[in-house]
């Protein structure tokens, strides 16, 4: 899971274009098979067998620096991936991790479709352990007619805001399911920094792992094969 790519600056959220290329050509040095998200759906509806090894790539928010720095990657070494998009945020410049930020606009995310998909990941970011189940369904839909009004594909896909769903709540959880199930949202991703097992068992809590640009290549190296250690 990424955020920002800089050309020069790493940090927390942001990984330099280098730091990209060099972790996926290690991806696919060590055997593994970068799918995309229709060959997921076939997975979990009709139990496709995935590829050996497989790898999803994503992305979550949807900044500019994506189409301008990520997707020349992406396409050079023919790649794909999905990124999480915020339909409120899409062409604007929003104050978001304390600073301006630059989000794709239309334009730049039906640029990217050659290679590159697009999911849900809330119509402004909130974190909902804090919703009602009523405001998260609210929520979803401004998501669908934004990303229709922008004449915006995307996969039934969303990835959790901050990582947070109701995993401690059955109750609250079972709602959100349903929710899912009511807006044909085929699966959902939080962070967790697990290697996820196939076939997947929880569909709406896909493991992912946190790419952090302040962190070694050794780093990465540890955390593709084995995920979180403690």
């Amino acid at each position: 899971m990424y955020h920002k790519i800089s050309e020069s600056n790493a940090d927390y959220l942001t990984v330099t274009s280098a730091q990209l290329e060099q972790q996926l050509l290690h991806i696919r040095k060590k055997g593994y098979n970068f799918i995309n998200l229709q060959q997921l759906t076939d997975h979990i509806h009709f139990k496709t067998p995935l590829p050996f090894k497989p790898v999803l790539i994503t992305f979550d928010d949807g900044y500019q620096n994506n189409c301008e720095l990520a997707y020349p990657v992406l396409l050079k070494h023919h790649i794909p991936a999905n990124i999480f998009l915020i339909p409120s945020f899409i062409g604007k410049t929003v104050l978001y991790d304390n600073t301006d930020q630059k989000f794709m606009g239309p334009n730049e995310i039906k640029s990217m479709n050659e290679l590159v998909t697009f999911g849900l990941h809330s119509y402004s970011h909130d974190n909902y352990n804090d919703l009602s189940t009523e405001q998260i369904s609210e929520d979803i839909r401004l998501c669908k007619v934004e990303l229709a009004n922008t004449n915006t594909p995307f996969q039934p896909y969303f990835a959790y805001p901050y990582g947070a769903y109701p995993a401690k709540d059955p109750g609250k959880m079972q709602s959100l399911e349903n929710i899912f199930l009511h807006e044909n949202i085929v699966g959902a991703f939080r962070i967790g920094n697990r290697i996820n097992s196939l076939p997947l068992n929880k569909k709406y809590a896909i493991e992912r792992l946190d790419i952090r640009g302040n962190k070694s290549f050794s780093n990465f190296k540890i955390k593709l094969k084995f995920g979180k250690l403690f």
